[in-house]
C-alpha cells in the first residue's frame, strides 16, 4: 500500500505552547475534515475514503486516513498527529487487511462509545 504525507496546503499544526485536549482533539477533527475534502477533490471518492487505519507504535498510534478510487486504487496518508507516529509495516499490508482492520476497530469504538452494550 502507498503511504503518502499530508499535503503541504494541509499541514496539521497545532500551537502546543496553548495545550488543551478539546482543543487538541477538535484540530485534528477539522484536519481530518479538511483532508478528507481534498481526497474527495481528487477523485479519492471510493466508499472506504476517509475512514482511519492505525497501528500500535510506542505509547499511542501511528494513524492512516485510507483513501479508494471507485476503481479500486487505495492508498494511505499519515497524519501526523500526537507524536506522529508511523508504522515501518503499514506500507506492506494489504489492503484488504487494512479495511479488515479498520473495520475491527470500528466495532471496537463503537462498542466503548455505548458504555459497553
Amino acid at each position: 500500500m502507498k503511504i503518502y504525507s499530508c499535503p503541504a496546503s494541509l499541514e496539521f499544526t497545532y500551537d502546543y505552547s496553548k495545550y488543551f485536549a478539546e482543543g487538541y482533539s477538535k484540530a485534528e477533527e477539522e484536519h481530518k475534515t479538511q483532508l478528507l475534502q481534498f481526497l474527495k477533490d481528487a477523485g479519492y471518492t471510493g466508499e472506504n475514503t476517509g475512514r482511519i487505519y492505525k497501528e500500535p507504535v510506542a505509547d499511542g498510534y501511528a494513524m492512516y486516513m485510507y483513501a479508494d478510487t471507485p476503481t479500486g486504487k487505495a492508498i494511505l496518508i499519515h497524519l501526523p498527529y500526537g507524536d506522529s507516529y508511523s508504522s515501518m509495516n503499514a506500507q506492506y499490508v494489504p489492503k484488504e487487511e487494512i479495511l479488515r482492520r479498520i473495520e475491527a476497530d470500528e466495532q471496537i469504538d463503537a462498542m466503548f462509545s455505548k458504555g459497553g452494550k
